[in-house]
Order: structure tokens, then C-alpha cells, then sequence
């Protein structure tokens, strides 16, 4: 199930930066595509996001990073609705959705390795893969989405798949519930 979040949380990724440079190209903005790349620099903040994942899980509070991750990328998506008119909106979605998928990212890999530590490499593996589909379904959700429906259809689609991630992250958490004893 943590292959299906990161899935999901990259194909959020995905959405967001494929069609950002589409609307950073028109007006109100009409930045140059030498600009529109300095727009790169603000997933800085993800190195950020996974130190203090990596530091959660390894004191065990992996679950708790996971769902403050699927809350701020759910959240992410309310200054977002206003990036076609306002840089300052645009920037602080930017921060709060690259902070968002490498908490969530960090915390599923970490959970992952924990199934099986002799099978490390193999469930990076089918994780990495899962990841990156997503990645591609977002991209191409983005491209196809963008031109028919604006910004406003990215903001929308990315509000529903982050909605989606957290229904699936609550029924994880439900049915973990239910295997643990009762003490």
C-alpha cells in the first residue's frame, strides 16, 4: 500500500511542475523560460522535508510524517487555486508541495525497508517503480488537463488524487488497527 502513495503523492508532483511552466509563460506572468527554471530552485525545501522524515521514522513517528505529508499536500492545493494571480500563492504551494512529497516519500521508504530488511533492494525496487508511474501519470494528466481546463483543472485534479491519497492512508491506518492486539 506504501507503493500506492508514492504513486499517488508523485503523480501530485508531476501535475503540479509539468503545466507550471505553461503558466508561468502567459499573462499575467510571461516569464522567459531562463525564469521559469528558477522556479526549480524552490524544491530546495525537499532536502528540508527529508531530513526531518528521515529523523521521525527513525524515533518511530513514521506514521505521523506520513499523515502530516498527505495533509499539507491536500492543503497545498488552496494557495495553488490562486497562482494564475498571485506569485506569492504560487510560491508558497510550491514550498508546501515539495516539502509534502518528500516527507511522504521518505516516510513510505522507510516503512517499506521495515517489511523485509533481507529484500531491501527488491522492494526499493517495485517501490521506485511504482513511484515513478505515478510520476509519468501525472505528467501526463497535467499535459492533457492543462490545455482543456487551465489551472483551475490542475488545482482540482490535484485537490481529488490528494483527497484520494488520504481516504487510502486512513483505511491503511484502519486496517493496521485491527491486526494489532488489543492491550
Amino acid at each position: 500500500m506504501r507503493s500506492i502513495l508514492g504513486l499517488l503523492t508523485f503523480s501530485l508532483f508531476a501535475l503540479f511542475w509539468t503545466p507550471l511552466a505553461f503558466l508561468l509563460a502567459v499573462p499575467p506572468y510571461n516569464y522567459s523560460d531562463g525564469v521559469i527554471g528558477l522556479f526549480g530552485l524552490a524544491g530546495a525545501v525537499g532536502a528540508v522535508a527529508a531530513n526531518w522524515a528521515g529523523r521521525m521514522a527513525d524515533r518511530g513517528r513514521g506514521q505521523t510524517a506520513t499523515t502530516v505529508g498527505l495533509l499539507v499536500l491536500l492543503a497545498c492545493w488552496l494557495p495553488m487555486a490562486y497562482a494564475g494571480q498571485s506569485l506569492i500563492a504560487l510560491l508558497i504551494g510550491v514550498l508546501a508541495l515539495d516539502f509534502a512529497v518528500q516527507l511522504v516519500h521518505v516516510s513510505n521508504q522507510n516503512a517499506v525497508f521495515q517489511v523485509r530488511p533481507a529484500a531491501r533492494n527488491r522492494l526499493n525496487a517495485g517501490y521506485i517503480t511504482c513511484y515513478f508511474i505515478g510520476g509519468a501519470l501525472g505528467s501526463l494528466v497535467g499535459a492533457q488537463t492543462f490545455p482543456v481546463y487551465g489551472w483551475s483543472g490542475i488545482v482540482i485534479v490535484g485537490a481529488v488524487i490528494s483527497t484520494l491519497s488520504l481516504a487510502i492512508w486512513g483505511l491503511m491506518l484502519q486496517r493496521e488497527s485491527k491486526l494489532q492486539p488489543a492491550g
